[in-house]
C-alpha cells in the first residue's frame, strides 16, 4: 500500500497520493484548484512514441479472485477513490481500509512480467507491496515503505545494488512516505501510530521517532528544504476540507506556515531556483472543472510568501501525479494515469496502465519513459542518470531502477520519434 498512489486521487483520503505509489487512497482526481491556471502548460500528446519499455499481455493471477470476478469485487471501491474530489468525511477506520486497499496486490498482480534493457529490479518482495522510495543524495542508500512482512507498512533501508535490507520501524500502525534529509542523517515520514496521520523524524539508522506535527488533522508527505532546515507537508484542513501545504521548521513544530493548496509538495533540492530567487516547490493540484484530474504545478517560496504559481503539464485524458525533481532542479518526473471513459465513468476495471514521463521544468522536452500494461508510479531520482519507481511489472509491486542517460539525450535533441530503450511498443 502506498500513500502516494492513493492520494493521487487524494481529493479525499481515498485519493492520498499514490500512494501508488500510495498508502492513503487519494485518487486520480483531486480537490478543486486553489488558484487560477495562469501559466504556460505542456500537454501530453496522444500516441507519443518516446517510450522506453514495451508492453506485455496480461494473464490471470495465480490467486483468487480472478478476471471478471476480481473486477466486480474490487473496481467499485477503486472507482470511489478516484472520483472523490471535494469534502473529506471518511472516518479514520475507513481511511485505514482505503490505505490497505490501494496497495492490495489483487489489482496489481494481473500483469505478465516486463523486461527492458535499461530497467532492473531493485526489491524482491514475494508478498505485500514495496513503495514510496527515496534515495540519499550520493545515490548509495534507499529508504522505502513496505507491507511485505505485515498488513500494515513499515520503513526499510538498503544499499543500492544490495539484496539485504534493514527494517527501521516495526509498529502496528502504518509508516510510509519517507523523505531523507539533504545530509542523509535523518528521515521524515508519515505515520498513523497516534490515531491520525502525523509527520515524524528519526535517524536514518533507526531509533525513536520524534513528532514534528500533531493534532486532529491528517498530515502526510514530508519533504525537506535544500538546506534541511524546513519541512513541507500536507495537512487535511479541518475548515477548508482540502489538502493544504504547510511549511515548518524541522526543529520547531510551533512555526508552521500555510502556503496554499495542493498535494505531495516537494522542495527543489537545488536552492534558489525560484523566479524570485527563493526555493521552488513542486506539487500536484486538481482542476476546478471537468474531470478534476490532477496536473503538475510549481510555486516559489522565499521563507515568507508563496508566489509564481505555475502549471507545468496537464492532459485532457489523464491525471498527472507523483511529481519529483531531478537533483539539479532542471527536470521533473511524474506518472500519468489515463482517465478514459471506460475507466473513469464505468469503473468496472482497474486502470489499464500508468506510465512515467519526464519534462523540462519550463514545460518543454516532454519524454515518455515507460509504456505498456504495467502500472508504474512514484518515481524518485537516484542519481543524475537513474530513477527508481514502484511497478507491478513482475506480477507483484516492487521497486525498479531505470537508466535515463538515453532519455536525457533524446529530450535535449528533441527526437520525438525515438524509443530509447530499444523496445518497440506492441499492440494490445
Amino acid at each position: 500500500m502506498n500513500l502516494r498512489y492513493a492520494s493521487h486521487t487524494l481529493g479525499s483520503p481515498a485519493a492520498l497520493a499514490l500512494l501508488a505509489g500510495g498508502l492513503l487512497g487519494i485518487g486520480l482526481f483531486g480537490g478543486c484548484a486553489a488558484f487560477p491556471q495562469n501559466s504556460q502548460t505542456a500537454s501530453i500528446p496522444e500516441g507519443d512514441a518516446r517510450s522506453n519499455t514495451g508492453s506485455a499481455k496480461a494473464k490471470p493471477a495465480a490467486q483468487p479472485p480472478q478476471g471478471e470476478e476480481l473486477a466486480r469485487s474490487e473496481a467499485p471501491r477503486f472507482k470511489e477513490l478516484l472520483t472523490e474530489f471535494e469534502g473529506w468525511e471518511t472516518p479514520h477506520d475507513e481511511l485505514e481500509r482505503d490505505l490497505r486497499f490501494t496497495s492490495a496486490p489483487s489489482l496489481m498482480s494481473q500483469m505478465t512480467p516486463m523486461r527492458s534493457p535499461n530497467v532492473t529490479q531493485v526489491t524482491f518482495a514475494h508478498s505485500g507491496e514495496v513503495f514510496d522510495p527515496d534515495v540519499t543524495r550520493d545515490g548509495q542508500t534507499i529508504v522505502f515503505a513496505s507491507s511485505q512482512h505485515s498488513i500494515t507498512s513499515d520503513l526499510y533501508v538498503k544499499s543500492m545494488g544490495a539484496r539485504v535490507q534493514t527494517q527501521l520501524t516495526r509498529d502496528p500502525a502504518n509508516d510510509a512516505m519517507p523523505a531523507i534529509s539533504p545530509d542523509g542523517s535523518r528521515i521524515a515520514f508519515s505515520s498513523d501510530r497516534a490515531g491520525t496521520w502525523d509527520i515524524y523524524v528519526m535517524p536514518i539508522t533507526g531509533g525513536r521517532p520524534l513528532v514534528v506535527s500533531a493534532g486532529s488533522a491528517h498530515e502526510i508527505h514530508p519533504s525537506w528544504s535544500p538546506d534541511g532546515s524546513k519541512i513541507i507537508f500536507n495537512r487535511r484542513g479541518t475548515v477548508s476540507g482540502r489538502w493544504e501545504m504547510w511549511v515548518v521548521d524541522a526543529d520547531d513544530a510551533t512555526t508552521a506556515q500555510f502556503i496554499g493548496y495542493g498535494l505531495f509538495p516537494e522542495f527543489c533540492p537545488k536552492a534558489g531556483t525560484g523566479m524570485s530567487g527563493g526555493d521552488r516547490i513542486l506539487f500536484q493540484q486538481g482542476r476546478e472543472r471537468g474531470s478534476r484530474a490532477f496536473s503538475i504545478w510549481t510555486l516559489d517560496y522565499d521563507g515568507s510568501n508563496a508566489t509564481a504559481l505555475t502549471e507545468i503539464v496537464s492532459a485532457a485524458d489523464a491525471a498527472m501525479i507523483n511529481p519529483t525533481w531531478s537533483p539539479d532542479g532542471k527536470w521533473i518526473l511524474f506518472a500519468s494515469v489515463p482517465t478514459d471513459d471506460e475507466w473513469s465513468m464505468l469503473g468496472k476495471v482497474p486502470p489499464r496502465e500508468a506510465s512515467l514521463w519526464m519534462i523540462d521544468v519550463d514545460g518543454t522536452d516532454l519524454v515518455r519513459l515507460t509504456s505498456g500494461d504495467a502500472i508504474d508510479l512514484m518515481p524518485t531520482w537516484a542519481s543524475p542518470n537513474r530513477v527508481l519507481f514502484a511497478s507491478n511489472r513482475d506480477g507483484g509491486e516492487n521497486l525498479w531502477s531505470m537508466d535515463l542517460e538515453d532519455a536525457l539525450v533524446i529530450a535535449v535533441m528533441g527526437e520525438s520519434d525515438a524509443t530509447y530503450a530499444g523496445v518497440e511498443d506492441q499492440e494490445d
